[in-house]
């Protein structure tokens, strides 16, 4: 019976590391930029909202979170993000149960600078008081699993 659709669903994102490391948690990176962008096909009569929140851990509810911000036309950019890990959600909503909005697709583009921990008065004297700064940019993307509406 089409009187029987969800009008509505939600998909809550894991957290994700913008500095895209995988594994142990390499605490002295310094993410300079991020770009994230969402690919969502949006037929007529239906619509998506994005939210995005930051955070400092990998555990979303410790210290440092973020509330949920609104992302317009599908693209954050943080220039430095306020914090290393994102989480997002997406609400599709359609009027007609035929059809249905869908998340395809999520890149994340970043720039990191690697820091250095304290300097002994050793290393100090090896590279002569300088700082020496590593920045490799990062970009790495993922197709989500599908995120639609299902008919129930």
């Amino acid at each position: 019976s089409l009187d029987r659709y969800a009008a509505k669903g939600v998909y809550v994102s894991p957290v994700i590391d913008l500095a895209g490391e995988t594994g142990a948690v390499r605490q002295l990176i310094k993410i300079e930029k991020s770009r994230v962008n969402w690919e969502v096909k949006i037929p007529e009569d239906c619509s998506a909202e994005i939210r995005v929140r930051l955070g400092n851990s990998p555990v979303v509810g410790a210290l440092g979170w973020s509330d949920y911000i609104e992302v317009d036309d599908c693209i954050a950019v943080w220039d430095p993000p306020s914090g290393r890990y994102m989480q997002f959600e997406v609400v599709l909503r359609t009027a007609n149960p035929l059809i249905t909005p869908s998340l395809l697709s999520v890149s994340i583009e970043s720039t990191l600078m690697e820091q250095q921990q304290h300097q002994t008065p050793f290393s100090f004297i090896r590279s002569k008081g300088i700082a020496v700064k590593v920045t490799k940019h990062c970009k790495h993307s993922f197709l989500e699993r599908q995120a639609s509406l299902k008919r129930k």
